[in-house]
């Protein structure tokens, strides 16, 4: 309901300004072709402000779970690697760690284990 009333407000105000300024330019004797643009400049950016978002999600906010993803990711594999085919525990550490010096995971050459 925010966001609708705040867009009728806008459309108020640009139907009222507009004819303002008109009335405005035209007592001075200033031609639209003078002033048309602007006027339909403040038009654009008073519209872009009632319909586009207030607050926008940052992309990068997400990598900052990365390393938690990547840590539970070679635990995975640590155990899969454990129950399938390596006897003991030093095993499946070496194993996790080439996967890890080798970048089979892009970007993730530094992770420690």
């Amino acid at each position: 309901m925010k966001y609708l009333s705040f867009l009728l407000y806008t459309i108020m105000f640009i139907a009222i300004v507009t004819p303002v300024a008109v009335v405005i330019f035209d007592f001075y004797d200033i031609k639209i072709e003078v002033y048309g643009n602007y006027l339909f400049w403040f038009i654009a950016m008073a519209l872009f402000n009632a319909l586009l978002p207030g607050e926008t999600k940052n992309i990068f906010d997400e990598v900052k779970s990365v390393p938690q993803v990547v840590g539970s990711a070679i635990n995975k594999v640590r155990t899969s690697v454990q129950t399938f085919s390596v006897k003991n525990q030093a095993q499946a550490d070496k194993l996790v760690n080439q996967l890890v010096t080798q970048n089979i995971v892009p970007g993730f050459k530094s992770v420690r284990i």
